[in-house]
């Protein structure tokens, strides 16, 4: 067997790893039955509360929590396959609806649906993938919502306002239930900011945060509660007009326009920020 420098080595095996980048590694097939339970078994989730997240699903990637906001979809429209050949899979695509979310406390956003299974390609050498056929659709869910074995039910979303429904649409039952488990959380919230703000400023500062306790006391139309107010670097302050929480520091009021700093306001338009 000839012998080759180091420098000739070192060569050839760039010219390798060039050629063999695993860009262009064969799939196998998937049966149509696997294909027919993938799309006609598809997972829908909803989200009834005010918070979103984005959730490290491992080598799934990352999943969207969208929470209930103006302007949050409320339904997902699947976009047609292009023609392939049998038995290759080509996962659903997906886009926004029009629906979308105008009264968040009465309505709902929507997740991207997830497949009946879950599917993963699966490198087995430089030229060949295999397909590994994790979890259902509904258990990947629950994972994602932080609901099973292993969960701290504390922690699920579930809490927040988030379920998992039977079919593609919600249905009112729930909804109900949904909401029922959100507004038990954040009374928990309001209650805990209450103890704290009561026991006085360090343990206040310590506890409430405002994209929690301020976000529950707000979505409950409790503005009357203190700490919103002396737990916020910009305090808040009820604007005159609509009875809305704002900024103190703000020029207007973001709910209904009124002008809460009249002097910020003339000099802003002198400064041509607005006519």
């Amino acid at each position: 067997m000839a012998r080759i420098t180091a420098a000739e080595a070192e060569k050839r095996m760039g010219e390798y790893l060039k050629n063999k980048t695993g860009r262009h590694r064969s799939i196998p097939p998937v049966n149509s039955m696997i294909q027919t339970m993938i799309r006609e078994n598809t997972v829908h989730c909803f989200n009834v509360g005010p918070w979103g997240e984005r959730v490290n699903m491992g080598s799934f990637g990352y999943y969207f929590i969208p929470p209930c906001e103006v302007g949050a979809p409320m339904e997902w429209v699947k976009l047609p396959l292009p023609k392939v050949p049998a038995g290759v899979y080509v996962p659903d695509v997906w886009e926004e609806g029009e629906k979308r979310v105008t009264e968040p406390r009465k309505e709902y956003a929507a997740f991207r649906p997830l497949p009946g299974l879950m599917l993963e390609p699966i490198p087995t050498d430089m030229d060949v993938c295999s397909w590994n056929q994790q979890d259902e659709g509904r258990y990947f869910a629950n994972e994602m919502l932080g609901v099973g074995i292993g969960h701290d039910t504390n922690t699920s979303w579930i809490r927040k306002g988030c379920f998992v429904a039977a079919g593609k649409t919600p249905t009112e039952a729930e909804l109900a239930a949904a909401r029922a488990e959100l507004m038990k959380f954040m009374a928990e919230q309001v209650l805990d900011a209450d103890r704290a703000w009561a026991a006085g400023p360090q343990r206040a500062e310590a506890i409430i945060r405002p994209e929690i306790h301020h976000v529950c006391a707000e979505w409950m139309n409790l503005k009357d509660r203190a700490w919103l107010r002396g737990t916020d670097p910009q305090a808040q302050a009820e604007c005159p007009s609509c009875g809305e929480n704002v900024k103190s520091v703000a020029m207007t009021c973001k709910s209904c326009g009124y002008i809460l700093d009249k002097k910020k306001y003339e000099q802003a338009k002198k400064d041509g920020l607005f006519v």
